[in-house]
């Protein structure tokens, strides 16, 4: 939040209660260090909540609370307009996490995804294009992850299905067969 907003917040306070003091540095200075984490228009939503559901002039821990729910409210319209324009996420179908599946005597973690619901976006996207940039490791859309490729020696994975188990066999037996015993 600028210091205009929040001096356009205080007029507005100012304009609806009785006895608020001029705007001065000292309160610049505390209300700026509670609500500067939010935007002018989250103070305006905060004061019109605060406004329709109290009779006493807020505090600067009074309007945070508010200014939380209008944050969370946009975020959540934004959201909403996402999907309705681009239709669920591909990577995580709309947890925000996207699954890492490590190997099996390693715990999973969860990677942030680069679509409206993840709570990086920014760090998502870079992770996801490292992730699919890397032939290690493929994306599974059933569960939502990314796992080692488990292809076969030599041969490309199709869409990171696993080579079927005759074409493997089949090559075991014409190795065994070259090197006179079986692998």
């Amino acid at each position: 939040m600028t210091k205009e907003e929040l001096a356009q917040g205080w007029r507005r306070l100012k304009g609806i209660y009785d006895r608020m003091p001029d705007f001065d540095t000292v309160i610049l200075g505390e209300w700026l260090r509670v609500l500067g984490p939010f935007s002018g228009a989250d103070l305006d939503a905060a004061i019109s909540m605060w406004v329709s559901n109290k009779r006493w002039k807020p505090s600067p821990a009074d309007l945070a609370s508010y200014c939380r729910k209008a944050q969370n409210r946009r975020r959540e319209a934004e959201i909403e307009e996402e999907i309705a324009q681009n239709g669920e996420c591909p990577f995580c179908g709309g947890a925000g996490f996207v699954w890492h599946f490590l190997e099996p005597e390693e715990q999973d973690r969860v990677i942030y995804c680069q679509c409206a619901r993840s709570p990086d976006r920014e760090k998502g996207a870079e992770i996801l294009a490292a992730a699919c940039a890397d032939a290690a490791w493929v994306f599974d859309k059933q569960a939502h992850g990314f796992r080692r490729c488990r292809g076969w020696i030599g041969e490309e994975p199709v869409n990171g299905e696993p080579v079927p188990e005759d074409k493997q066999m089949r090559f075991w037996r014409n190795a065994a067969g070259r090197v006179g015993r079986t692998l």
